[in-house]
């Protein structure tokens, strides 16, 4: 749908200010909806390290486009 589309870009938009494995955990969590568990393991990080990227990520896009990611 257009909402999903719009996440997608400024989640792209936003990639270059993250580690690339920061970026990638927000990425399969929030947009393939993969649990955080399986991201861990998959990137080789803690699942609290997953929630944590994904935390940051949202955060930094809630402060550049608001409620967009909402």
């Amino acid at each position: 749908d257009e909402a999903d589309a719009l996440r997608r870009r400024a989640l792209q938009l936003v990639a270059d200010r993250f580690e690339a494995r920061t970026w990638r955990a927000c990425w399969l969590v929030v947009m393939e909806g993969r649990p955080a568990e399986v991201v861990a393991q998959a990137l080789g990080m803690s699942v609290n390290a997953v929630r944590v990227a994904k935390s940051r990520v949202l955060g930094c896009l809630r402060q550049e486009f608001g409620d967009l990611i909402d």
